[in-house]
């Protein structure tokens, strides 16, 4: 059984064109000879009505218990996998929404922050057996004792990584606005370029850097079924280049894979660079392009591939911008 397991996010199911994209896609899998398992979070972002951080102004969270919280904001997945059942069904696909629960998804650990403990893949394969599409509720599951749990930042696509993972899938694709996954932030960097591969293993270390690349719960699930893990845009065709993630090496022309930059404190950001391989020239370099640009940096630091340091937190988008276009391109 040829399975292709894709992810939508919330900009990307809530209207009905949008959610015609998905329709054909979905088609496009199965006239491709394989069968569709289709994730979704919750429609839309705040303040529509039905986006997570919506639903939480219905009650007190200062107030209101974790157990609570997560019965609460579980609703925005499934009433979206039910929306996008229909819409998929108008357009002439066979479908069945499912909770995280119904899809055999098994947490543990803390409401709210919940891990996937395991997944019983046979309802799924049921429901492939009949020619039916599963449409599943992103971001949830339930624990032994049946209570619903939510996963956290990053909870629909780390759901879609785990179900590739346990239904040994061909593929996992992330659906989301931009083409995938970028050499810099677009709002920092003049013409980011896409990177078309990239290792698991480098995508854990952007993470870390502060890169906003997929959860790396979700690179866990993927790297261990050794499952490509693909970052595409809703808009375009399937065939449009993507960032593919596996365990290929990173893919790259020269010795620098991406530029980052996160919050350090109220004072200072701290600058990324991201290396293809570990050399201590590499730091140098970094370093004279750092002095060309004129900024006051201070303690940095080299390993893992990452050449890191702190500037002004007001100046940390003009250094991106400036060690993209050196040592990028």
């Amino acid at each position: 059984m040829k399975i292709i397991v894709q992810k939508y996010g919330g900009t990307s199911v809530d209207t009905p064109e949008k959610r015609g994209i998905i329709a054909e896609k979905a088609k496009d899998v199965i006239n491709r000879g394989a069968l569709p398992v289709i994730v979704v979070s919750a429609m839309g972002r705040y303040p529509s009505p039905y986006a997570t951080d919506s639903l939480f102004t219905l009650i007190d969270k200062e107030v209101a218990d974790e157990r609570s919280k997560d019965m609460l904001i579980s609703c925005g997945e499934i009433i979206s996998s039910v929306v996008v059942s229909e819409a998929l069904k108008d357009r002439g696909l066979n479908c069945a929404p499912l909770t995280g629960a119904l899809a055999g998804i098994i947490t543990k650990g803390e409401f709210g922050e919940a891990q996937i403990d395991r997944i019983d893949p046979m309802r799924i394969y049921a429901l492939l057996e009949e020619g039916i599409v599963p449409i599943v509720a992103g971001f949830q599951g339930q624990n032994e004792e049946g209570q619903i749990q939510t996963l956290g930042r990053g909870g629909s696509d780390t759901t879609a990584a785990a179900l590739g993972e346990y239904l040994k899938a061909q593929a996992i694709e992330i659906y989301t606005d931009v083409a995938g996954v970028m050499s810099a932030d677009p709002k920092t960097a003049e013409a980011p370029i896409l990177l078309e591969k990239l290792n698991y293993d480098d995508v854990f270390i952007m993470a870390e850097a502060g890169a906003k690349v997929i959860h790396p719960r979700a690179v866990t699930h993927a790297k261990r079924g050794g499952v490509p893990l693909c970052v595409m845009d809703t808009a375009s065709p399937r065939s449009a280049p993507h960032t593919v993630i596996s365990n290929e090496p990173t893919a790259v022309k020269g010795s620098f894979i991406a530029v980052t930059h996160s919050a350090f404190d109220d004072e200072y950001s701290l600058v990324s660079v991201i290396a293809a391989y570990d050399d201590k020239a590499l730091e140098r370099e970094v370093a004279h392009a750092a002095e060309e640009c004129g900024l006051a940096y201070k303690d940095m630091t080299f390993g893992n591939k990452v050449i890191a340091f702190k500037v002004a937190a007001n100046d940390a988008k003009r250094a991106v911008g400036f060690l993209h276009k050196k040592l990028i391109g």
